[in-house]
């Protein structure tokens, strides 16, 4: 066991980064032979300092761990691995048999992250142009998306790095588009809203990758909040991103600054889930928010997120008239939090959408007698009712927003999930048609 003198406590770090380098550090200094039974200050472990021969081995280790991601290497032989085979950053597997009598022993890192960290440590010895070059070059490259995040991070103690070496990528592009569905206010009857999107379909990810960094680093998430602040729009769009509660914290954190210019906020078709729902409830309680509209459809959301979202639309500085949270796994519980929130003379909502939740006729039937018993006089539109089974692909409906405007046009049938995906920027998830004529009003 891992024993150090004085203080029985230490500092817990809060970023991914900071964790890992604690984690590597601990690891090696609690199972490495030469370092077994020694009492640790704590200066020693808060510091960020390894012994030099522990450092001239894991320079080795850092190369190595940026190849395999290079190469799509994640098992190493025993010759590569070396003196560090018995430390903690190594898992032992089977060993592959080389011919008839010879064995070679075979390694990973005990996972895949820990792999990622030390592949972005070898990324610090670059040069500024050979860094920047491999940046730009494999930004939008799924396998090195964690590895940025780690190179965030290690910036921090790397002053000759320049953090614009990431922050520069950051999408600029926008995109005008016109639908019914972005009006805050019932989307069927009144003209189509016009909006101006960021980021535009293909660079989504990217800002997903920036955001991500930017937590990682003060500076960097101050630098993309002027940019982003230099650039026109009111729609933030990250439809089908596969964002996380992790990947809201960040989007929060860098948005927030933006308040008064979003106007609507795009987030349908993620795993967000009750925690991420409760980040993004912070915006909506933001003195300067202007959010209006908010689509969280398809997102893992349960009772404990509705009532995250009940207790944002009843404070004073919420300002979100359309909110959807259709495909979703909210009970009657859940729809009875968000009628009591309507309800409050605070709130703004003026639509919600609660198709295809896990609501019965009785859970909707309360929650429009509170709606009606609180607010009588107040007209608000509470969508609840199944038409048909979730997984039919008829509730999707096509978008086509063309600059004079048109109509929106049902798109039923039996479209597979890969060919919406590939048409997904067209794509907006509405209702069912016979749900069109199913709206109930609460209260007239």
């Amino acid at each position: 066991m891992l024993s150090f003198n004085g203080s029985l406590s230490l500092s817990l770090p809060t970023k991914l980064t900071d964790i890992y380098k604690k984690a590597v550090k601990i690891f090696y200094l609690r199972h490495n032979e030469e370092f077994r039974g020694k009492n640790f200050t704590r200066a020693e472990l808060e510091s960020d300092n390894l012994p030099r021969e522990v450092g001239e081995k894991f320079k080795k280790l850092e190369k190595m761990a940026f190849e395999g991601i290079k190469e799509g290497k994640l098992i190493f032989g025993g010759n590569e691995v070396g003196e560090m085979e018995n430390s903690a950053l190594f898992h032992r597997l089977p060993d592959r048999r080389t011919d008839e009598l010879n064995r070679e022993k075979q390694f990973c890192f005990i996972h895949l992250t820990m792999q990622e960290f030390f592949a972005a440590k070898h990324l610090t010895n670059m040069s500024e142009t050979e860094l920047r070059n491999f940046v730009s070059k494999n930004i939008n490259n799924g396998k090195w998306q964690l590895v940025f995040q780690f190179l965030a991070g290690l910036m921090n103690d790397k002053e000759k790095i320049p953090s614009e070496i990431i922050t520069d990528l950051l999408p600029e592009e926008t995109e005008e588009d016109e639908n019914n569905a972005y009006n805050e206010e019932c989307p069927w009857k009144i003209e189509p809203r016009k909006v101006i999107k960021w980021p535009t379909g293909d660079k989504k990810h990217l800002a997903v990758t920036l955001f991500k960094c930017c937590s990682e680093k003060s500076e960097m998430k101050a630098t993309v909040q002027r940019k982003l602040q230099q650039i026109n729009f009111n729609f933030v769009n990250f439809i089908f991103c596969q964002l996380t509660a992790v990947d809201c914290a960040s989007l929060v954190t860098v948005i927030e600054n933006q308040g008064k210019n979003i106007s609507h906020l795009q987030l349908m078709d993620n795993n967000i889930g009750p925690l991420g729902c409760s980040e993004i409830c912070k915006l909506l309680k933001c003195r300067n928010s202007q959010l209006s509209w908010l689509n969280l459809t398809r997102n893992q959301l349960t009772d404990e997120a509705a009532k995250y979202l009940a207790d944002a639309i009843r404070d004073n500085n919420c300002q979100l008239r359309s909110l959807n949270l259709s495909l979703n796994n909210i009970t009657d519980k859940g729809a009875q939090h968000l009628a009591q929130a309507i309800s409050n003379e605070n709130c703004q909502l003026r639509s919600l959408f609660l198709s295809y939740n896990n609501i019965t006729e009785a859970g909707e039937q309360h929650a429009k007698n509170l709606l009606i018993k609180s607010q009588p006089n107040l007209v608000k539109t509470l969508w609840t009712r199944k038409a048909q089974a979730p997984s039919t692909s008829s509730i999707y409906q096509k978008a086509h927003s063309k600059r004079e405007g048109q109509k929106l046009k049902l798109k039923g049938g039996g479209e597979s999930r890969g060919a919406r995906e590939r048409d997904m920027e067209e794509k907006e998830m509405l209702t069912a048609p016979s749900l069109m004529e199913q709206i109930t009003q609460t209260s007239h």
